[in-house]
């Protein structure tokens, strides 16, 4: 760029700020009614507040910069390179003003106090390079990191050519877009929930507490299986900051600057969660397993197909703008991992365009069209569990191959990296008042168990983590309402399609499912409140609580843990596991022993589950003479298979870290050595209780057995 071109457009962005300013300010002091007596008396002097302060640095700004006497002075490329690190400067403190409602109290002063100091350096910069016209480090670092920006963008250039516009791409892919967002649509806009009833004589029993007659074709079309639209879980997060090893950092760093190197955790709001998947462009979401992690995205996942769908102009989630279209693009890492063992050659962005979703295809044939979304910076795309890959060879692997592809296709539309150095990427100014996606460039959601994630994490200076909490009592009740009203609604219809005798005699069908009932009662009891806490296990205690109302809960502990974990083992049996239940609850009784008594940590290994798994199923099996005994080859088909089903699925054991495994929550874990303790005679049992009850890590398990016996 000549030095005329670059001195117009630099002109302009100096007028479009100032005034921007001037109306932020005059915005600012219009809304003076809403602000509280001390804000209006620190600015009740307009002429000296810090729009001011601002507005002047700029002024002093723009006078250096297009003097001629200075600028002819200093090295043209130099100079150039300093030019574009203030025009991004400006470009990031604008989207703030345009972001932030400056009638409202969302303005931070603190923001416009430190752009002043930064602009301040930034002349004390210029005037440095005007008059030794010399490169200090410090200048050399910043400027250097320009030009390597100016060089992302004409790499992009020869590599992709000119960008295009949302719009442009969908044009030429017409044909199949619609197809792969209504597909995105019917996969992630429901949930599938089964074994709430068994047959439809549960149902009536429940509703209308007698049975309703229903003839043999209407029983033949029945489905147990009911699909209710996806309820997404009001996640609490916090803020998590991981390790960001840059040799250079601390040279930028100020003593006086408001940019902490250590940064606070925090914790935010489900709508703070959505405002940060658009602020911060590269998010990281860890949770424990059944956290509500796959739910979250999947709900993003369907929120932004709908939205483009109906060719909205911008997304709107919750009322909050997330910027221009975007595709969604879902992952599963687990497929993903699949699919690369039998293409070991190929990477992330190669399987964009053929992913599946629990082996479904979005489209019938590959949509190819999918990477241009992807190179033109269009996409929403979304890594669901990283976490979830068999071996450390291969995770490292993906992990890498990942890092590969967010590097080459999730740069900003400055063509920053998330992997920069993030002083330099956000020119000294923090990263809370970010606004990337209301810009251009892919925006990315990665999810993963905590502990697994620690092994390899993606700790990139500008990604950031998001740590999802146990669902505190608000949120677990907004849960609760949402089911029921879902689930009674939909059974409801169910009813009245399947049973002519309600719609013949307009039978009114009572409001029987009162989500009130269970809130009362969790809060009453507060081992059900942390049982609920976890989005998987609340779900169980819904599904208990449709099928046989309240009174399921006011059961003994013992019997509520043996309901639970039947309908969890119910969930893997439509998963095909060939493995029979008896022999299941046998198993886990086997594995909840051996943690309980040995491991304090409550985690087992992958080689010694794997070990166990087929002892303890031998073992059943041998003992079993109602069943085949199975030769050792079906014996590790067998485990094998639920080895893998352990990986996918929050059920009641599940991975806590890579090839490291625990029970879901203490409790089911206490229940099954529970199981373990009273699978005796009543001799033995008694012998056994005399032996153990001294030790006092297995009380609670005792006290479970011992109502276990007491049962009827």
């Amino acid at each position: 760029m000549c030095r005329q071109n670059w001195k117009q457009h630099a002109q302009k962005r100096f007028i479009d700020l100032k005034t921007q300013i001037k109306s932020a300010q005059s915005d600012y002091y219009r809304s003076d009614s809403k602000k509280t007596i001390s804000t209006r008396l620190q600015y009740k002097n307009p002429e000296k507040d810090e729009f001011c302060a601002l507005y002047e640095q700029i002024n002093n700004l723009q006078h250096d910069l297009l003097n001629e006497e200075q600028t002819n002075l200093i090295d043209k490329q130099t100079c150039q390179q300093f030019v574009h690190l203030l025009m991004r400067t400006f470009a990031k403190v604008q989207r703030y003003f345009i972001e932030h409602d400056m009638h409202s109290e969302n303005v931070s002063m603190k923001f416009i106090e430190h752009t002043t100091e930064v602009l301040v350096e930034r002349r004390e910069q210029f005037q440095r390079l005007f008059r030794t016209n010399t490169l200090s480090t410090y200048d050399h670092r910043v400027l250097q990191y320009e030009v390597s920006l100016q060089q992302r963008a004409q790499d992009f250039q020869l590599s992709v050519g000119a960008q295009e516009s949302f719009s442009a791409i969908k044009v030429k892919c017409s044909d199949v877009f619609d197809l792969y967002l209504r597909q995105c649509i019917q996969f992630h806009s429901t949930m599938s929930v089964r074994g709430i009833f068994d047959n439809l004589d549960d149902i009536t029993e429940r509703v209308f507490r007698q049975p309703i007659t229903m003839d043999e074709m209407h029983w033949q079309s029945f489905d147990l299986a009911i699909d209710i639209s996806l309820i997404v879980p009001q996640i609490t997060c916090r803020k998590m900051s991981y390790p960001k090893q840059d040799q250079y950092r601390d040279v930028f760093l100020r003593r006086d600057s408001i940019y902490s190197v250590k940064e606070s955790t925090k914790d935010v709001s489900f709508i703070d969660l959505i405002k940060s998947v658009r602020n911060e462009r590269w998010m990281v979401l860890l949770g424990n397993a059944g956290s509500g992690k796959t739910t979250f995205v999947r709900w993003l996942t369907w929120k932004f197909a709908q939205s483009v769908l109906v060719d909205n102009e911008n997304v709107i989630l919750h009322d909050i703008d997330m910027g221009s279209p975007r595709i969604p693009i879902l992952i599963r890492i687990g497929e993903f991992v699949q699919w690369l063992q039998a293409h070991p050659t190929r990477t992330l962005f190669d399987y964009i365009g053929q992913q599946t979703w629990l082996g479904q295809t979005y489209v019938y044939e590959k949509f190819e069209m999918l990477k241009e979304f992807v190179r033109h910076g269009n996409a929403l795309i979304i890594l669901d569990g990283l976490d979830e890959i068999a071996t450390f060879q291969l995770h490292s692997r993906v992990v890498t191959l990942v890092r590969t592809f967010m590097q080459s296709y999730c740069m900003s539309d400055e063509f920053v990296s998330p992997f920069d150095n993030d002083y330099l990427a956000n020119t000294n100014l923090t990263w809370d008042f970010q606004c990337e996606g209301l810009l251009g460039g892919n925006l990315i959601v990665i999810t993963s168990r905590i502990i697994n994630y620690n092994a390899q994490p993606l700790s990139g200076p500008m990604i950031s983590h998001y740590l999802i909490q146990p669902m505190n009592i608000d949120y677990l009740c907004c849960f609760i309402q949402n089911w029921c009203l879902h689930i009674q609604d939909e059974i409801n219809h169910i009813l009245v399609q399947n049973i002519p005798e309600i719609k013949k005699r307009r039978i009114l069908i009572p409001h029987w499912l009162s989500a009130k009932v269970l809130i009362s009662k969790i809060k009453e009891e507060k081992g059900l409140e942390s049982l609920g806490s976890n989005v998987s296990v609340l779900s169980i205690i819904c599904m208990l609580f449709t099928r046989y109302g309240i009174d399921v809960l006011e059961k003994s502990r013992v019997r509520l843990y043996q309901q639970i974990a039947e309908l969890m083992l119910q969930r893997w049996q439509h998963r095909q596991l060939n493995t029979p239940k008896p022999a299941l609850i046998s198993l886990f009784s086997d594995i909840a022993f051996y943690i309980h008594s040995r491991l304090g940590s409550g985690l087992i290994d992958e080689l010694d589950l794997v070990h166990l798994c087929r002892l303890s199923l031998q073992r059943w099996y041998n003992g079993n003479t109602n069943s085949i005994s199975p030769t050792w080859i079906d014996i590790r088909r067998q485990t094998n298979e639920l080895m893998q089903l352990l990986s996918e699925d929050a059920g009641i054991v599940a991975t806590r870290s890579l090839c490291i495994y625990g029970f879901l929550h203490l409790t089911f874990q206490e229940y099954f050595v529970c199981l373990g303790l009273v699978d005796n005679t009543e001799d033995s049992i008694v012998a056994r209780f005399l032996s153990l009850y001294s030790n006092p890590r297995l009380r609670e398990p005792l006290h479970l057995a011992m109502g276990w016996i007491s049962l009827p």
